[in-house]
């Protein structure tokens, strides 16, 4: 899986040479039926062989040489994909991306200057990790939930407190000096909790910060009691990627984990894709449509763009070029899908972002 880092320098480094970009999408067919996606495949690339032959014949051997690195890649697949997607990247030299996705994209065969990564950017919203902490007193469960995954990572236990009852330290007796009581058995015990319930909360919060990096969302389950304390300590460092989920158990079985988690990453995507959206109606931080939005990337001022499903796959031309400039400039950009992705088409043409800077071809 690449990161926007990645994807951006792989669309520098092929921008100004023939590529042949393939998103091929898994059927849920009888596989009896054959290897169906290959003959699509096959289809596709005898439409782009024809062309080139009537249009560019001298571009014919550097295709061949490109859907051949293709092909081969896919050699090892049998009669259905062993993936809900999958993506390539060739050259006539090199294969420069061959990748499973975990999403059906809308299927694309192209041969033309640059990689075609407009459709590729889901993947990176798919590809950003969920960790899951399933808390309960001292104990944590930590899981890490990737691509439709659960790997199992880390689990906490802070240190257990004295257990027997009764005086330690000093007597009971008062002070004839200071009238001050002497420290019981059970002063002792509470301030060992305490210590060791800050010492777990501190280990956990660096833990879920660090398995969380840059772009990871936090899923929180387990005791109300523990959620609450844990999310006071995270929420500085990760406001806006935390969520709460109390169905988790620590005997939850995995198949109900990858439904709560599914649900709980996708709900607060949505809610932060609402919010960004909003932002973006703010003539001072944003800005929207195609023209605005071009505008607005050719001045370098675009902080972060999103880009609606339906333009990708209804308009890929235009997606295409709003993504690469974006990219180039070091922007974040993200697609967005679903209800949203229908507002956003309806209200901006498909195509939103908040800016740096408001740009003087912009301004009124």
């Amino acid at each position: 899986m690449k990161t926007r880092s990645d994807l951006a320098s792989l669309s520098r480094a092929v921008e100004e040479q023939l590529v042949l970009s393939v998103y091929l999408g898994r059927e849920n067919e009888d596989p009896g039926k054959g290897p169906e996606w290959r003959k699509r495949l096959d289809v596709a690339l005898g439409h782009l062989r024809s062309d080139i032959e009537a249009r560019a014949p001298a571009d014919l051997p550097a295709f061949e040489q490109a859907s051949g690195r293709v092909m081969t890649s896919l050699e090892s697949f049998g009669r259905i994909l062993p993936h809900e997607g999958w993506c390539a990247f060739a050259t006539e030299d090199r294969l420069w991306l061959a990748e499973a996705l975990s999403f059906r994209p809308a299927e694309m065969v192209r041969w033309r200057l640059g990689a075609c990564v407009a459709p590729y950017i889901r993947a990176l919203k798919v590809g950003r990790p969920a960790i899951v902490a399933v808390l309960m007193g001292l104990h944590a469960d930590l899981y890490r939930y990737e691509r439709g995954e659960f790997s199992d990572e880390l689990e906490l236990h802070g240190e257990p407190p004295p257990d027997e009852a009764g005086d330690v330290g000093v007597s009971k007796r008062a002070s004839m000096a200071s009238g001050v009581r002497g420290v019981t058995r059970a002063d002792h015990v509470k301030r060992a909790q305490d210590e060791n319930e800050r010492r777990h909360r501190k280990n956990l919060e660096e833990a879920l910060i660090e398995m969380a990096g840059e772009d990871g969302v936090v899923v929180l389950g387990g005791t109300q009691k523990a959620i609450s304390a844990v999310r006071k300590d995270l929420e500085p460092a990760l406001a806006g990627r935390i969520t709460e989920v109390p169905e988790l158990a620590f005997d939850a079985e995995r198949e109900d984990l990858v439904t709560h988690v599914r649900a709980a990453v996708s709900r607060l995507t949505e809610e932060r894709q609402e919010g960004f959206l909003q932002s973006c109606a703010d003539p001072h931080r944003g800005t929207g449509g195609w023209n605005a939005t071009y505008r607005a990337l050719a001045a370098a001022s675009v902080d972060k763009m999103l880009v609606a499903r339906g333009l990708v796959e209804s308009s890929a031309d235009d997606a295409e070029r709003l993504i690469r400039l974006a990219l180039a400039q070091g922007a974040e950009v993200e697609e967005v899908g679903g209800e949203l992705g229908g507002r956003l088409m309806k209200e901006r043409g498909g195509i939103a972002a908040r800016l740096r800077f408001v740009p003087a071809s912009l301004k009124a």
